[in-house]
């Protein structure tokens, strides 16, 4: 018998996922150990920085992949428009300008063919017979 697929979880489980892995973390660290309210405070600062890591990991595997998707659905995935998505990751300085491979070879042989078949159209158009 097939796995029944699993059900989409909603905000309500996610927040109590997130604030009993919170409550782990917090007596793992030891951190302020006579305030649990402070030591959760910490975890949670801690869980925010490593999900902004995996966000700007993302976003270059996004941006730099093979698909090398448009500012715009980056944006759009990250809830902002493509240009704030943009200047998010420029501020971050993460290197999502240059493409993860060197394309320059495939750039020059594309040049080559478009002088070809720009010379051939204007300088040596074939005659029809």
């Amino acid at each position: 018998m097939a796995p029944s697929p699993r059900k989409p979880m909603t905000a309500g489980p996610i927040r109590d996922a997130l604030r009993r892995f919170l409550h782990e973390r917090a007596a793992e660290t030891r951190a302020f150990p006579d305030d649990p309210v402070l030591a959760q405070l910490e975890a949670a600062r801690w869980l925010a920085c490593e999900l902004e890591l995996v966000t700007q990991e993302l976003v270059v595997t996004a941006r730099r992949g093979e698909r090398r998707y448009s500012w715009r659905l980056i944006g759009a995935a990250m809830g902002t428009s493509g240009q704030a998505a943009g200047k998010w990751a420029r501020q971050h300085g993460l290197p999502i300008d240059q493409p993860a491979t060197d394309y320059a070879h495939e750039v020059g042989e594309g040049r080559a063919l478009v002088a070809a078949l720009h010379s051939r159209r204007y300088h040596g158009r074939p005659r029809k017979a």
